[in-house]
């Protein structure tokens, strides 16, 4: 190998090193459905979010009745570890937001992307036929939600409607 050649490949590897160390690494959006961080698992809470797998949100806005956020943590409650879920509402007109997240998911990218998993802001939505459907923000190239729907997400006027705890399961 020529020293030109050798020092090309150094080059390249150096800098695939420094993307993996600064946790990018090539990749692209999910093959399947995005899925809540935490699963919903309290029977209270499954009555507003059931499990149901994500879809994209490509529904008339009109057919949606409500819009619910689910969401989950952790607590340690007396050395006892417990899931702790929530239901918030939407308060107000849902148009901002499912303008949002109809838009289309982006083409994934075969460039480097950020390694961390980041939250797909889930959503369910009544629907005026009687179903409760599970969608998730529209994707950018890398997987990760849009920042259009990301932002309109952040900007939604939830109120909590429901906790739930349960032992968190070993």
């Amino acid at each position: 190998m020529s020293r030109v050649g050798g020092m090309r490949l150094l080059v390249i590897a150096t800098a695939a090193l420094a993307l993996a160390l600064a946790g990018c690494t090539p990749g692209s959006a999910p093959a399947s459905a995005p899925t809540p961080p935490i699963p919903i698992t309290h029977p209270h809470a499954q009555l507003t979010c059931p499990d149901v797998p994500t879809v994209h949100f490509d529904e008339d806005p009109a057919d949606v009745v409500a819009v619910h956020r689910c969401t989950a943590d952790f607590h340690d409650v007396q050395g006892v570890l417990n899931r702790v879920q929530y239901v918030d509402d939407l308060r107000g007109d849902p148009a901002g937001l499912l303008a949002a997240y109809a838009t289309p998911n982006e083409a994934p990218t075969l460039d480097g992307c950020h390694a961390d998993q980041a939250d797909p802001l889930i959503l369910w939505l009544d629907l005026d036929s009687g179903e409760t459907i599970a969608v998730y923000a529209p994707l950018d190239a890398c997987g990760k939600p849009q920042a259009d729907a990301a932002d309109a997400y952040a900007a939604a006027d939830f109120y909590r409607v429901l906790v739930a705890r349960e032992v968190a399961e070993d």
